[in-house]
């Protein structure tokens, strides 16, 4: 592979924006990172979250077959995207430990759609992943 082939996601409430100069800038943020080689070249995703007032940027990709690495970048109100995290780009898990990460995903979701009462908290300690990943 010669060069990184990323997708690339929005993460935003309903009631707030991600601009176009938000995006120029994470995707400038990004294409500097892959250029440079901190980002190596790969197949992954993008995801630019706003939160708060806050964007993060996280670069995820997929090396040595069944592992995710990840930089992380953020930025606040007036600011130019910073990496945080550590620096570089980091190992975070294998793609067979994801299964119980989606698996709690999902499960966590349900959660906060509950009145998080005691009963909430002890069903969602129940709800278990089991079987085969993948």
């Amino acid at each position: 592979m010669t060069g990184s082939r990323l997708k690339w996601y929005d993460v935003v409430r309903d009631d707030e924006v991600i601009t176009d100069e938000d995006r120029s800038s994470a995707r400038r943020t990004v294409l500097e990172a892959v250029e440079s080689g901190a980002v190596p070249a790969a197949l992954g995703w993008v995801v630019l979250h706003l939160s708060g007032g806050y964007h993060f940027l996280a670069v995820w990709t997929w090396r040595n077959e069944n592992e995710l690495w990840q930089t992380l970048y953020v930025r606040g109100p007036g600011d130019e995207f910073r990496q945080v995290g550590g620096g570089g780009h980091n190992p975070v898990m294998c793609v067979w430990e994801m299964g119980p990460v989606v698996h709690e995903q999902q499960a966590w979701a349900r959660f906060l759609y509950t009145a998080r009462g005691e009963k909430d908290v002890e069903d969602y300690l129940a709800d278990r992943m089991s079987g085969a990943v993948g």
